[in-house]
C-alpha cells in the first residue's frame, strides 16, 4: 500500500539516482569505448526485401557448371529427368524414366553424368584452380542397380553397379550424338584445355566395390572395343585468340613429314588426336581393406585409375619443343600463365591473352608465334598394344605378337620438327617412365616428360635402329637405355653398329655383344664434354669424302674411349677428338700405306678449319660435286698417334719391328713451290759472251718472279729443290 511515507523515499530515491547520473555524465560521460563503425555499415539496406531465385533448381546448376551455361542438359524438354544424389558429388540428366521398370535394368536416352571431384580449401588451391569435373554423354544408356527398380524414386536410393553406354546416330540434334563422350577438366575452367575421349562404344562400367574379393576383381571396371579417340586440349598448337583447333584423325605416314608439321603450326591444316586406338581397359583402384587408410590420390585425371591398356594400332601424336630430345628437358622456358590461370604443363604451350598485344605491341604476338613454329611433332606409332601402369608411372608400347614377319611390325618413335632434321627411332618394346602422369600432372615446368627411356628387340636377327637427319647418324643394336637423370645413354648390340657421315664403327659379335656408353666426362658446368665408351671388340672405318673411299681404319680387341682434349701449341688452343684403343689396337692408312699396331693406340682427331673462317674464298661449284668438297673440308683427319706396348709399324719411309712407345705426328704436307721461269731472250738483245779483261762477267738473264696469288690463297713460295707427290709428311718418329 502506497503511503505518504513510501512516496516520499520513493521521490528521493529518483532525485539521487538522476542526481548521480547527472555527476558521472558530468564527469565521464565523454569516454567512448567502441570502436569507429565501419562506412559500409552506415550504407541504408534496400527498403524491399528479395527472396533469392529459386527458378534454377541446385541440379540444373551443377549441371551447368559441368557441361556449360547453355548446355541442353538443363533443358527440360530434352532431360526431363535431373537428378542430384544426396551424400554423393554426381548429378544425372536423362531421357524419361519408364514409369514402371520393374526391373534391375533401366534404360534412359538420352544420358548425360557429371561426377565433381572434392573441393579443396581456398588455401590449398593453386592460382585458377577449381574443382575437377568429369562428365559422360551416351545417346542411350542402360543401369544395372543392386535392387529392383519399381519408381523412378527408387533410383535415388539403390546402388548403381553396371553401366552400359551406346552410341545412336539416329538420336537428338546434338553434335555428340554418335559417340560416347568424357571429359575432363583437369582443374581448369578454360575449356580449351580439357581433356577429351570420345568413342562409338558400346562402353561397360562396373563398380569394383561389386566384385571386390572376388576373382572377377582383376579384370577391367571400364572397358570397350570400338576405336578410341583421346585428345588434350592444352597440348594443341594454337595461334593467339583462337580456340582449341578442331582435331582430324589422319594417317601416321600422312603427318610424319615436316610439310605436314609445317601446315599444323601455320593453322593450315587440323592437327591429329593426341591418342588413337582400337579397344581400351581400364582398371581403377580397388578399396583399401577395413581399418587401412586409403592411398593418397595423385592430380589430374589419371587419379584413381590403376592400369591403362589400349589394344592395338596405338598412335600417339604429342607437340614437344623442337630444341627438345625425346628425353631431355625444353631449352625454352614455357610461356607465363595468365593471372587467373595454373601453371600448364611442360607439355603445354598456352597462348597469351589477345590483349597483351596492346602492352607489348607486336613483340608479343610474335614472340609467341617464334616460339610455336619451333615446336616439333613427337609421334609413336605401333600396330601393337599399349598399357600405362600409374603406380610406377610407367608406359609400354608393343609390336603385334607372332605377326607376319613380312609386313612392317616396329614401335616407331618420330619427332618431326617444322623445318628438315627428324629423328626415329623403332624397336620391338618402348619403355617409358614418366615424370608424373601422362597429362603431366605433378610435373614441374622444367622438368622433362620422360625420366627412362628404354627401348630393345627379342626377336633374334632383328635390330633396333636409331636414327637423327641433322646429324647423318644411325645406330643399331638390340637394347637402348636413356637416363635422363645421369645424362647417360647405353646402347648393346651383338654387333652393335654406328654409322655417321659414312663414318662406320662396329663392335661385338653373335656371341661377344658389345656396349656403347655415352655420358658426361669428368668436370661440371656448361663446358663439360661428352665422353663415349665401347666395351668389347670393335673397329673403326674412317670415310673419305675427297677420296670417296674409306682410307682409315682403327680396330681393338678389348675398348674403345672417346674423349674431348684441348691442344695448346704456340699457335693457340685446338680442341680434338682423342680415341683412346685397348687391347691389341690397329690403326691403319690405306692412302699412305701405313699401319701402326700396339696394346694401346692413342689417336687424335682434329676437325679442319671451314675454308670461310680460315680467310680463303670458297671455289664455286654445285651439285654433288659440292656437298662432296664441304664434306671434306670438314672431314677431321688424324693429328697423332701414341702407341704403347709391343709396337711395330711399317709406312714407306721407314719400318718398325719392335719397340714400347712410338709417337707419330701426322701434318698435310706443304703445296708444292713452283720453279721460276727464265724470261725468253730478245732477238734484238745481245747474247751474254765472255767477260772482258777490266769488266765483270755479262749476267745470265734474271728469273721472271711469279705472280702473286689470288686473294685469300696460299702464297706460292719459289724453291729449286724437286717436292714429293702429295702425301701425307710425317715428322721424324719417336722410338723409345
Amino acid at each position: 500500500m502506497l503511503t505518504p511515507r513510501r512516496t516520499m523515499l520513493l521521490l528521493a530515491g529518483f532525485i539521487c539516482c538522476g542526481c548521480a547520473y547527472a555527476g558521472y555524465a558530468q564527469l565521464l560521460g565523454w569516454l567512448d569505448g567502441l570502436p569507429q563503425l565501419p562506412a559500409k555499415f552506415t550504407v541504408p539496406g534496400r527498403p524491399i526485401f528479395l527472396p533469392p531465385d529459386t527458378s534454377v533448381s541446385p541440379a540444373q546448376r551443377k549441371l551447368a557448371l559441368a557441361f556449360g551455361p547453355q548446355c541442353p542438359e538443363t533443358n527440360y524438354a530434352l532431360y526431363p529427368t535431373q537428378l542430384e544424389f544426396p551424400g554423393s558429388s554426381v548429378v544425372l540428366a536423362s531421357g524419361p524414366v519408364p514409369a514402371k521398370p520393374d526391373s534391375k535394368r533401366v534404360p534412359l536416352s538420352p544420358f548425360s553424368l557429371a561426377v565433381f571431384g572434392k573441393p579443396k580449401p581456398p588455401h590449398l588451391c593453386q592460382p585458377g584452380e577449381v574443382t575437377e569435373i568429369t562428365t559422360i554423354h551416351a545417346d542411350r544408356a542402360i543401369l544395372e542397380f543392386d535392387q529392383v527398380i519399381r519408381s523412378p524414386n527408387d533410383m535415388q536410393t539403390a546402388k548403381l553397379v553396371r553401366l552400359e553406354l551406346v552410341s545412336d546416330f539416329n538420336a537428338l540434334d546434338d553434335k555428340r550424338r554418335g559417340y560416347v563422350v568424357i571429359t575432363n577438366n583437369q582443374k581448369v575452367a578454360d575449356e580449351n584445355r580439357q581433356l577429351v575421349l570420345r568413342t562409338p562404344g558400346p562402353v561397360f562400367y562396373r563398380d569394383p566395390k561389386v566384385v571386390a574379393g572376388r576373382p572377377e576383381a582383376q579384370g577391367p571396371d571400364l572397358w570397350t572395343d570400338g576405336p578410341v579417340e583421346i585428345v588434350d586440349k592444352q597440348n594443341l598448337p594454337r595461334p593467339i585468340g583462337v580456340g582449341a583447333p578442331i582435331t582430324v584423325p589422319a594417317n601416321a605416314a600422312e603427318t610424319r613429314t615436316s610439310a605436314a608439321v609445317g601446315e599444323i603450326l601455320s593453322g593450315r591444316r587440323a592437327p591429329p588426336p593426341t591418342v588413337t586406338a582400337v579397344g581400351m581397359r581400364v582398371y581403377l583402384e580397388p578399396e583399401p581393406p577395413p581399418g587401412q587408410p586409403k592411398p593418397a590420390k595423385g592430380n589430374g585425371p589419371m587419379q584413381g585409375i590403376r592400369k591403362l591398356e589400349f589394344l592395338e594400332q596405338v598412335v600417339v601424336h604429342l607437340w614437344v619443343d623442337g630444341n627438345q630430345s625425346i628425353g631431355g628437358p625444353a631449352t625454352v622456358p614455357p610461356a607465363p600463365a595468365g593471372p587467373q590461370d595454373p601453371p600448364p604443363s611442360a607439355l603445354a604451350l598456352t597462348p597469351p591473352p589477345a590483349a597483351v598485344a596492346a602492352v607489348t605491341g607486336g613483340m608479343g604476338p610474335a614472340g609467341y608465334t617464334a616460339r610455336l613454329m619451333s615446336r616439333a611433332l613427337l609421334q609413336v606409332d605401333t600396330r601393337g598394344p599399349f598399357a600405362y601402369d600409374a603406380e610406377k608411372s610407367l608406359a609400354r608400347f608393343d609390336v603385334v605378337p607372332h605377326s607376319d614377319p613380312n609386313l612392317p611390325n616396329d614401335v616407331q618413335v618420330t619427332k618431326v620438327p617444322a623445318r628438315a632434321g627428324a629423328t626415329s627411332l623403332f624397336s620391338e618394346v618402348l619403355e617409358l617412365e614418366l615424370n608424373g602422369g601422362p597429362t603431366a600432372a605433378g610435373r614441374s615446368d622444367a622438368a622433362p616428360p620422360f625420366k627412362r627411356v628404354h627401348a630393345w628387340t627379342y626377336t633374334p636377327g632383328r635390330f633396333l635402329t636409331a636414327a637423327a637427319q641433322d646429324e647423318a647418324m644411325e645406330a643399331y643394336g638390340q637394347d637402348l637405355v636413356h637416363d635422363q637423370a645421369e645424362s647417360r645413354t647405353i646402347l648393346k648390340g651383338a654387333p652393335l653398329i654406328v654409322v655417321r657421315d659414312q663414318n662406320v664403327l662396329t663392335a661385338g659379335a653373335a656371341q661377344r655383344p658389345a656396349t656403347l656408353t655415352s655420358e658426361p666426362g669428368p668436370g661440371s658446368g656448361p663446358a663439360r664434354k661428352t665422353k663415349t665408351t665401347v666395351q668389347g671388340p670393335g673397329r673403326v672405318d674412317l670415310f673419305d669424302q675427297a677420296s670417296n673411299a674409306t682410307t682409315m681404319t682403327a680396330t681393338w680387341q678389348l675398348s674403345m674411349v672417346q674423349t674431348k682434349e684441348l691442344i695448346k701449341d704456340p699457335i693457340g688452343e685446338r680442341e680434338q677428338d682423342l680415341f683412346t684403343l685397348s687391347g691389341d689396337a690397329k690403326f691403319e692408312d690405306t692412302r699412305a700405306e701405313y699401319w701402326l699396331k700396339g696394346d694401346i693406340l692413342k689417336l687424335w682427331l682434329e676437325a679442319q678449319p671451314d675454308p670461310a673462317e680460315a680467310g680463303a674464298k670458297p671455289t664455286p661449284a654445285a651439285g654433288a660435286r659440292a656437298d662432296r668438297q664441304r664434306a671434306a673440308s670438314a672431314q677431321p683427319k688424324p693429328a697423332r698417334v701414341h702407341a704403347i706396348g709391343h709396337v711395330t709399324s711399317h709406312s714407306s719411309d721407314y719400318d718398325i719391328e719392335r719397340a714400347e712407345q712410338l709417337n707419330v705426328f701426322i701434318s698435310d704436307p706443304k703445296p708444292a713451290a713452283h720453279a721460276a721461269v727464265a724470261a725468253p731472250v730478245s732477238p734484238s738483245q745481245p747474247r751474254p759472251g765472255p767477260a772482258g779483261p777490266a769488266g765483270p762477267p755479262a749476267p745470265e738473264s734474271a728469273p721472271v718472279a711469279a705472280k702473286p696469288a689470288a686473294s685469300g690463297a696460299p702464297a706460292v713460295a719459289v724453291a729449286p729443290t724437286r717436292t714429293r707427290p702429295s702425301r701425307r709428311s710425317r715428322r721424324s718418329p719417336s722410338r723409345r
